[in-house]
């Protein structure tokens, strides 16, 4: 099995990153392509997802369009595959792009522009790195030649996609979950140093600047009334779900309270708006999916970046009937 590795930012380069995922089981069966948009199951955490995916591949396909060239996502999981498999194929994937377009440390990879001839070439190449399950060329030749109208057509309605600055563009927040992701695993070595060092001229733009001199992009809580002990902030950006945060919460919280207890024991409160925030974490996950994971983002339940909140115990004859 080939477990490829398809990286894309921005509407267009996923639309073909999704078609060659979908395309490419069927010219090479013992291939197994991979890309975060279709392929991470709610609920998990998708830099985690991401990271272990990158640490499985054995092959990275870079989908680049006009829009994406100099996309910090793109130049980051760029840096991660090129350490990941320094001994493997990345190639990118060029569509309205030509060779010459691509500058700086992208135009190190083996580029393949996105018609028939070139992605033959490409598709030989992944057949030429199997480590089993070779396929004769007459029959991979066949194979193509039977599948190629269907990505031909996939990439033709792309071309007629109108090109857009919002959407599925994965930018800096996403870039610092991973990054935190990959310290936490001490593998932050996985991207390349000169990837690195464009990374961080992005990284400190404005926004960031900004965010910096604010704490905008922070949730700050007060947890004296629970523990005594004063103030949290995490930063907003790093967490994805309501789960993710609670988790991230009770690590601060120095075992005041017992895991999962969240809306029996404690709850947080809006101290501006008097609100408090019951409905979250796993007793409302086992009402509404079973799972016990709340999938939920935290501007779902009302928590936004810059809130300032506090964490209060409950008192009440339900917590007492249920003895925890």
């Amino acid at each position: 099995m080939m477990n490829i590795f398809v990286s894309w930012s921005g509407d267009r380069s996923r639309l073909i990153a999704q078609a060659l995922r979908e395309w490419l089981p069927y010219v090479l069966p013992s291939s197994k392509p991979w890309m975060s948009a279709s392929d991470i199951d709610r609920g998990s955490r998708w830099s985690v997802e991401i990271s272990k995916q990158l640490d499985a591949a054995n092959v990275g396909i870079i989908c680049l369009t006009p829009e994406n060239l100099d996309a910090a996502w793109v130049l980051f999981e760029a840096g991660a595959l090129s350490k990941a498999l320094r001994h493997t194929l990345v190639c990118t994937y060029l569509f309205q792009v030509r060779p010459a377009d691509i500058k700086g440390p992208l135009a190190q990879f083996q580029a393949t522009q996105a018609e028939k001839n070139d992605t033959y070439k490409l598709v030989a190449s992944l057949n030429a790195a199997m480590e089993t399950d070779l396929l004769p060329d007459e029959r991979l030749n066949k194979m193509f030649e039977v599948w190629w109208p269907d990505l031909e057509r996939k990439l033709a309605g792309v071309a007629k996609v109108q090109t857009s600055t919002t959407g599925h563009h994965r930018g800096d927040r996403d870039i610092l979950e991973e990054i935190l992701s990959l310290s936490r695993r001490n593998d932050i070595r996985a991207v390349a140093p000169q990837l690195a060092a464009l990374l961080r001229d992005e990284l400190d733009s404005g926004e960031i600047r900004a965010r910096r001199k604010s704490d905008d992009s922070a949730v700050v809580i007060d947890t004296a009334p629970l523990n005594g002990v004063g103030q949290v902030t995490i930063t907003y950006p790093l967490f994805g779900t309501v789960s993710d945060f609670l988790d991230d919460l009770y690590n601060h919280l120095d075992d005041a309270v017992p895991h999962s207890t969240f809306g029996i024991r404690w709850a947080l409160r809006d101290p501006k708006t008097g609100k408090e925030f019951r409905e979250m974490g796993r007793a409302w996950a086992k009402k509404n999916n079973r799972s016990g994971v709340d999938t939920r983002r935290l501007e779902e339940v009302g928590i936004k970046p810059g809130m300032k909140l506090e964490a209060i115990p409950l008192i009440s004859r339900e917590s007492e009937a249920i003895g925890t």
